[in-house]
């Protein structure tokens, strides 16, 4: 279905735009981000993103008070180290050791350590979160507290011979201007490394669709899409890397591309690849989530459950089955910023309060990433509930 969109195309700014999906979501009462949005792509260029009501400004402050990531390295040791072990390989092919390198969204850290590990000195982290700059600064790297939004200031301008932008531009609301932000610390002949999950490779992962469409993630690049908006204000493919990080639980295609200045501005090449990937994983994941949600329907069997995960997985499971809520008699989480809030009015536990409590009720696990790690948890705190994996 074609029709007038809400938010502008991020890379042309057209207006209309073709329908593929309505993503719903229960978020928690402290999520100031919008909980629906469609998933569609631009008549014109056909970018594929989230018509979502919103601005930079809400995403900015959502994100400067969010500790969304604080779990990650714990959790995902071991994608973690495959990706920042790929992102080593390219930086080095493209910088000598002695660059002077920025990371825009440093968030963990882990890439800047690895690469002050392998030789590299001049490491500068960005990141609005006070707790990740001050973990920087215990490994000897500096670390700028604040979002690429801000003000540049004097003595970073045009300081920088990479900037590294890895796994962010996807959450960004405004890229145009994101872009513009990025190039004010580059130097001359400097690069911009920008990293973005692969939208074609959604159909290779088929992973869950909160795993690609929550309230964070509202862009889904390919690499003409990507290209475009580059290209747009004046930098062009100095080189290109598909990587794919694969799992137990995961197959994940990224886009991985290093751009140099030039000085023109590039014309706008239109994607028809997306929106036929798109369309071809939503029909894929409504076939499949059928006879899943059968079965999670025998699992509950009327009873009383809760629900071991407060991700985007768990919020879309509400938002699409609301009968299931009448169920849920808790959420369990082991994230401690989240555990004692509420979500639909019912609370967040940690799990050694199902442990204290003695609460036996039967656990749907709701984790895109972490279903594994949460049942070898629960095996080793001796926990006897029975459970299910959505």
């Amino acid at each position: 279905m074609m029709k007038k969109l809400i938010r502008e195309c991020p890379i042309c700014g057209n207006d209309y735009g073709e329908v593929y999906k309505t993503i719903r979501m229960k978020l928690p009462q402290d999520v100031i981000l919008p909980d629906n949005y469609e998933v569609v792509t631009c008549e014109k260029c056909g970018f594929a993103y989230a018509d979502v009501r919103g601005t930079q400004e809400l995403y900015n402050k959502y994100y400067d008070n969010s500790n969304v990531y604080s779990m990650d390295a714990v959790l995902r040791k071991k994608i973690i180290r495959q990706r920042d072990k790929s992102r080593l390989e390219f930086i080095e092919k493209t910088v000598e050791k002695n660059a002077r390198i920025l990371d825009v969204g440093s968030g963990s850290g882990a890439l800047l350590i690895l690469l002050q590990q392998n030789g590299f000195k001049s490491l500068v982290g960005l990141d609005p979160s006070e707790k990740s700059i001050k973990n920087l600064e215990k490994k000897g790297i500096k670390g700028e507290l604040r979002n690429i939004f801000d003000i540049v200031p004097k003595d970073m301008k045009k300081q920088f011979d990479l900037v590294c932008f890895t796994a962010v531009l996807e959450h960004i609301y405004d890229l145009n201007q994101c872009i513009e932000q990025l190039k004010k610390y580059l130097a001359d002949d400097g690069k911009i490394y920008i990293e973005v999950p692969d939208v074609e490779g959604f159909w290779d992962g088929k992973l869950p669709v909160p795993h690609y469409f929550n309230q964070e993630h509202i862009n889904y690049f390919s690499n003409i899409s990507l290209d475009n908006l580059l290209n747009k204000h004046g930098m062009i493919v100095h080189s290109r890397k598909s990587m794919v990080v694969s799992d137990v639980e995961e197959v994940e295609k990224t886009v991985a591309v290093m751009y140099k200045k030039q000085d023109i501005c590039g014309e706008i090449n239109k994607d028809f690849i997306a929106g036929q990937i798109i369309k071809k994983y939503f029909d894929y994941i409504e076939n499949n989530q059928k006879q899943s949600y059968e079965k999670l329907l025998a699992f509950i069997a009327g009873r009383k459950v809760m629900i071991w995960g407060t991700g985007a997985q768990a919020m879309q499971l509400l938002a699409d089955k609301p009968e299931i809520v009448n169920h849920v008699i808790g959420f369990v989480d082991n994230n401690a910023v989240k555990v004692g809030k509420k979500i639909l009015g019912i609370s967040i536990f940690s799990p050694r309060e199902l442990l204290l409590k003695d609460m036996e009720y039967p656990i749907i696990v709701c984790s895109m990433q972490c279903s594994a790690d949460i049942i070898n948890q629960m095996r080793e705190m001796s926990m006897k509930n029975e459970y299910f994996v959505w």
